[in-house]
């Protein structure tokens, strides 16, 4: 992991294939509507098979490289992380306008705003999601040293399922309106995305491991992001509901508890908790008799 943290500074991390075109028209559109564009790094990831890269663009700011074999784009973004040197991270393909002017400024601002850092900022993406999901967002850096890792590992993860997800439940999902992206994906309708090799990859990948029943069986490793992240929230949200005994549990004995029971505890939804209460009764009749 870098060790020179710029403070003030973006990273946008990029993995790109075969879309030269893509990169030149994205790290313009960066840095012709930044306010401050010595504070913005791009950082691409490039297979190394793929020679297509356009090198003119190192010309034009601060712009990264890394080159690597083909694998999990989850993996890539967490490569990407390692190399990045900003405060302030965002994901997102390079299939991307940025069409908001000081977009940069803006983003700064919210983040500077909240005093623990843990927060999800995004714009519109132009297109059908709108601000149901942060197809293309920016996290602190607390966010990530806070829970331990940028981005879940997976075939076909979804990153921005779920950071949106976890940002929601912890009520630091922040939707800025003047924010505004073009999202130029062939699912968008957009005539200017053509269905290239780089779609159809990931097409097919979705198609046949059906990335939405991974998640869903990975709900607990999401409520682990969130107790971690809630334990570094100077605000904290009300108890979800479907946690809400273990929290009611919790607040009453946490005085009793070390931290890795209380984790434990909180990580039990309602039905699980009644469960661990009873096995837990059973085991102290037992130990008396």
């Amino acid at each position: 992991m870098s060790s020179n943290i710029v403070p003030g500074l973006i990273s946008i991390l990029i993995p790109t294939r075969e879309r030269p075109e893509n990169v030149i028209r994205l790290v313009n559109s960066v840095l012709s509507t930044a306010s401050e564009s010595r504070l913005v790094e791009i950082i691409f990831y490039v297979d190394d098979d793929d020679k297509s890269f356009p090198n003119q663009v190192f010309e034009l700011g601060s712009i990264k490289v890394i080159t690597g074999p083909r694998m999990w784009l989850s993996l890539i973004q967490n490569i990407l992380f390692i190399n990045a040197n900003g405060e302030i991270i965002m994901y997102s393909g390079d299939d991307v306008l940025f069409e908001s002017n000081s977009w940069d400024k803006r983003v700064r601002k919210e983040f500077n705003s909240v005093s623990d850092k843990i927060l999800l900022v995004y714009g519109s993406d132009g297109g059908h999601h709108g601000e149901k999901i942060a197809i293309h967002g920016f996290v602190h850096r607390e966010w990530i040293n806070t829970i331990g890792c940028y981005l879940q590992p997976g075939r076909v993860s979804s990153p921005d399922l779920w950071l949106t997800e976890t940002a929601r439940k912890i009520g630091r999902l922040r939707y800025i309106e003047e924010l505004k992206f073009t999202h130029i994906h062939f699912r968008q309708g957009d005539k200017a995305a053509k269905f290239d090799n780089t779609y159809k990859s990931t097409s097919d990948s979705h198609f046949s491991f059906r990335p939405l029943d991974e998640y869903k069986k990975m709900d607990k490793e999401r409520r682990i992001d969130r107790i971690l992240l809630l334990e570094k929230m100077t605000e904290k949200p009300n108890p979800e509901f479907s946690y809400l005994l273990s929290e009611t549990f919790i607040k009453l004995y946490s005085s009793k508890l070390d931290l890795k029971l209380i984790r434990r505890i909180k990580a039990l939804k309602n039905i699980s908790f009644i469960l661990y209460l009873i096995k837990r009764l059973f085991k102290s009749i037992f130990r008396i008799n």
